[in-house]
């Protein structure tokens, strides 16, 4: 692939972490499926292959989708054409890279990977982005990194071409908007488990008084006074 054709998929390309905690939500019932908790990588092809979504009280309902099944990824939601997931069969090679170790193939520790940019339509990985901590010329921050330049990846570390990681071009978004979307999420979630926590308040209170009510025994009805002669 020419460079200008990998500007031209980096632009349309998006954020793995813009999509965290993102609604899904059913296309057909327009109900809520739940939030974005993972994505799966195959990271010997470079393409995101499916996601995790939680629902329910703290998240305890988990639903995963292959990559197939999400019919639109907005702004605000993604779109799911079927309200059921699938038992995800995952494959030695899916990974979810982000927190591994980055080195390079002359030995050095580059940084950590913190995120990917793919393209949404396919899934296809055009961008990994690691942080640097002063190895070499870069300095602190969030870089990008072609994923041409992986030579491979495994559960804890990945290898990267060391010119390549020198070469890398900082990546202008950084990780404040990141922290502001999880702060967001935060809040949202606070809400709403502090909703359902209310609703099972309420729904056990009521059980409690239906089932106090049937062991009361009856109260005898008051008898009217004699009339007096």
């Amino acid at each position: 692939m020419n460079a200008q054709a990998e500007t031209a998929n980096s632009d349309r390309a998006i954020d793995r972490s813009e999509l965290m905690n993102r609604l899904v939500i059913d296309s057909q019932t327009t109900e809520e499926v739940g939030r974005v908790e993972q994505l799966w990588l195959d990271v010997k092809t470079h393409k995101v292959v499916g996601m995790t979504c939680k629902s329910g009280l703290i998240g305890r309902q988990k639903r995963s989708f292959t990559w197939g099944q999400i019919q639109t990824i907005g702004k605000d939601s993604l779109l799911v054409n079927t309200p059921e997931g699938v038992e995800l069969d995952k494959l030695e090679s899916w990974e979810s890279p982000i927190g591994h170790e980055l080195w390079t193939d002359a030995g050095n520790k580059a940084g950590s990977i913190v995120d990917v940019r793919f393209l949404p339509d396919t899934g296809d990985v055009v961008e990994y982005i690691f942080t640097a901590s002063g190895w070499r010329r870069l300095k602190d921050g969030t870089y990008r990194l072609p994923k041409s330049a992986i030579v491979s990846v495994g559960s804890k570390r990945a290898i990267a071409l060391d010119a390549a990681v020198q070469a890398a071009q900082q990546h202008a978004t950084g990780l404040s908007t990141t922290l502001d979307r999880a702060t967001e999420f935060i809040k949202e979630d606070y809400e709403k488990t502090r909703q359902d926590l209310s609703n099972l308040q309420q729904n056990a209170q009521s059980i409690a008084e239906k089932v106090q009510k049937k062991v009361e025994p009856d109260k005898p009805e008051a008898s009217e006074p004699e009339a007096s002669e």
